[in-house]
């Protein structure tokens, strides 16, 4: 399933919620260093279970995040230009390598 998707919808509003854009939202989840973020329930949220759940992949303007796991009822690769509001969203089932080969599809400018 490929389609376009808007952060709110991502992220249940949570981004919002910590006043963060997208971008530092995700990289906050996987590396746990914001203390006003309720980690607990941002996880419950995109069905993670530790930070190992999330890829981040940053190529300058440009932020590619794989959520997967076996637990997950779907995984997700979303990619971004982070000064936009438009999400490229990949779901299926699929693993972190199986999400770099997608990745590694993309010509990103």
């Amino acid at each position: 399933m490929n389609e376009e998707k808007s952060a709110e919808n991502i992220t249940g509003g949570l981004h919002s919620k910590y006043e963060l854009d997208l971008a530092s939202y995700f990289i906050a989840l996987k590396n746990k260093d914001k203390p006003t973020i309720d980690y607990n329930i941002a996880y419950q949220v995109h069905e993670l279970i530790s930070p190992n759940d999330i890829g981040i992949f940053n190529t300058g303007d440009w932020l590619a995040v794989s959520l997967t796991n076996n637990t997950r009822s779907f995984d997700e690769l979303f990619i971004f230009h982070k000064s936009s509001q438009h999400i490229l969203h990949i779901g299926g089932q699929f693993d972190s390598f199986e999400a770099k080969t997608l990745l590694a599809q993309f010509r990103l400018p």
